[in-house]
């Protein structure tokens, strides 16, 4: 007895079509439809990366301005108060 591949000329051991068959079911189906609706979407570590460091950026820049600004307006109020007489308040 020799044993042939249907493709090249055997018999054919499945006979009938398969049934069709989805792993994806309906829970699935409803949590990507939440995803989807939620506009999340996945972004890769270098632009993860790339948006923290412009995040990190403007709050380092952002703080330099405001020590500036404040340090501007103690020298500006300690001369205030020293020109009107209130060093009891330095």
């Amino acid at each position: 007895m020799q044993n042939k591949l249907a493709l090249l000329g055997g018999k054919k051991v499945i006979t009938k079509p398969f049934i069709p068959y989805s792993s994806i079911g309906k829970e699935e189906e409803i949590a990507a439809k939440k995803v989807l609706k939620k506009k999340f979407y996945l972004i890769s570590s270098v632009h993860l990366k790339k948006i923290l460091e412009e995040i990190l950026f403007t709050v380092v820049i952002t703080f330099r301005n405001l020590k500036g600004h404040l340090k501007k307006n103690l020298k500006s109020n300690m001369q205030f108060l020293s020109i009107h007489g209130h060093q009891d308040l330095l």
